[in-house]
């Protein structure tokens, strides 16, 4: 869809947390993801054995870290002590 970037979902009215622009006239495609795009060409690249599928899942667990700090920045006092006990919000 245009207007929505194809891989992370940001569009003109919910861009990127950090904050983003089109690479494209299509505007599919945010700045922040063509950024990364090009890092993982790099990185397959130069690596003696690259493995999509541990990077994928490495980056699963940052990205369910950034959340998690995220929803802290975001709680209230109650959702605080919750997550701190170990539970969900």
């Amino acid at each position: 869809m245009s207007g929505t970037c194809r891989f992370c979902g940001c569009s003109e009215t919910k861009p990127c947390l950090c904050g983003c622009a089109w690479t494209d006239e299509k505007q599919d495609l945010c700045s922040n993801c063509l950024e990364m795009i090009r890092m993982l060409a790099d990185w397959a690249c130069d690596c003696h054995q690259p493995s999509s599928v541990l990077l994928a899942r490495e980056a699963k667990l940052l990205y369910e870290k950034a959340r998690a700090a995220d929803r802290l920045l975001v709680a209230t006092p109650e959702e605080v002590r919750t997550l701190a006990a170990g539970g969900a919000r």
